[in-house]
């Protein structure tokens, strides 16, 4: 299995937070920390400090 591909469904997931299935919150988390784990090998993500806590800033309003 490809590492790199995700079989990540967008609709599905929206609706899973739409139902309250899944929290919007650990559904970034799990994307920031699917980024830290990737991004290394193909450096496509710029570098932004405190990117993730300020993601998380704004969302925990």
């Amino acid at each position: 299995m490809n590492p790199y591909i995700s079989k990540l469904c967008l609709s599905e997931t929206l609706g899973s937070i739409r139902k309250g299935e899944i929290k919007l919150v650990d559904f970034i988390q799990r994307v920031c920390n699917r980024i830290e784990i990737i991004d290394p090998q193909i450096q496509s993500i710029l570098p932004e400090k405190k990117l993730y806590s300020d993601i998380s800033t704004k969302i925990n309003y």
